[in-house]
């Protein structure tokens, strides 16, 4: 079944929607006052594209995917690469990368507890969005990095320093494939 968006553009949706909704205390975007004020699935060009209304941004987005055969699963499993950036931007150097580091945490906190059951991504992983997905998922980080952005008009306000960190992480579907249909 050939699906309108794509595997890439709902599952992103997804994951902004799920990013969003992390609304309870000390969530994301808790009521009171959020650590996140923007996610969006398509990066901007630079890091002064931002608005200062706009930082503190994560950024998922789906970098690829590999399908392989699992013994474990024993099926076939679609393995998506996603790539969860997250800037910061403040006079305070040492603050800023306090918060970026904050916000990541949180971050890596969700990704795991996606693969409860009752949580998938806002249930990403069902047929009608992924082709052949069997309803379950699994998400793993692979790895966590930084940069340090210069402090200058070029990633910012004159005075301003910018931090960017990096998630990158794996969501693995089951699929069924209709080889023959």
């Amino acid at each position: 079944m050939a699906l309108a968006n794509g595997d890439y553009i709902n599952l992103q949706s997804d994951i902004k929607t799920t990013i969003e909704a992390d609304t309870g205390l000390g969530g994301l975007f808790e009521t009171d006052a959020p650590p996140v004020r923007l996610v969006e699935t398509k990066a901007r060009n630079e890091a002064k594209d931002y608005m200062k209304n706009e930082i503190p941004v994560i950024v998922p987005f789906v970098t690829g995917d590999t399908e392989a055969h699992s013994d474990n699963l024993n099926s076939e499993v679609k393995v998506f690469h996603v790539s969860f950036n997250v800037m910061t931007r403040g006079a305070d150097r040492t603050e800023t990368i306090a918060e970026c580091k904050k916000i990541v945490s949180r971050l890596k906190w969700l990704i795991r507890m996606q693969t409860k059951t009752e949580n998938h991504w806002n249930d990403a992983s069902n047929p009608s969005k992924i082709d052949g997905g069997q309803g379950t998922l699994i998400s793993q980080i692979n790895s966590t990095s930084s940069y340090e952005l210069l402090d200058d008009e070029e990633y910012g306000a004159e005075g301003e320093f910018s931090f960017l960190m990096v998630i990158d992480a794996d969501i693995v579907v089951p699929v069924q494939y209709d080889y023959l249909g």
